[in-house]
């Protein structure tokens, strides 16, 4: 009777340890296939996993990176806001979410950082090409905004009947 008690609690434990396996390699491969950065820190703030695109943002890789400390990778994020949102992160448990520049690899990053178990988990994107399209935009209106007369805006197709779409009509008062 207890060998049996003993072999369904050992078929227990090695299908939960199965079970763990599967999940944790279901994880990995769900973020390496993400279209944005993902890294890992553990309490040391050392890398514990970094995703192909987080190696490609940040430019370097990932065997470079595991087991080595954040702060002495990219000595440029000490006492920035990077390293201001991470520490609050950890200290509060409550996720984070930001913008910022990081000059040594001349990037926009919106980053989320999340306290996890055993350290923080981040989320980044580049988001330069979209900061430099809004300020075109913004140029742009600024620039038709100081026209002094009727500006309209279409789209540029469809050419045939009934023709372009007006988008916006702007008239300047003198």
């Amino acid at each position: 009777m207890d060998i049996d008690e003993q072999r369904r609690t050992h078929d227990l434990v090695e299908k939960s340890q199965r079970d763990a396996s599967a999940l944790s390699q279901r994880l990995e491969q769900t973020l390496e296939c993400m279209l944005d950065g993902f890294f890992l820190l553990d309490h040391k703030w050392r890398f514990s996993f970094i995703n192909a695109v987080g190696e490609q943002l940040l430019k370097r890789n990932r065997e470079d990176l595991i087991g080595k400390g954040i702060w002495a990778e990219f000595p440029e994020a000490v006492g920035t806001t990077f390293e201001e949102h991470y520490c609050r992160a950890i200290e509060t448990g409550e996720s984070v979410a930001f913008n910022a520049w990081y000059e040594p690899l001349s990037t926009w990053f919106a980053v989320r950082a999340y306290r996890v178990a055993d350290g923080l988990a981040v989320h980044y994107q580049d988001t330069t090409r979209r900061r430099q399209a809004d300020q075109q935009l913004r140029l742009l209106k600024s620039a038709i905004e100081h026209i002094d007369d009727v500006v309209l805006i279409t789209q540029a197709e469809p050419l045939e009947h009934p023709g372009p779409t007006l988008v916006e009509a702007v008239r300047q008062q003198s």
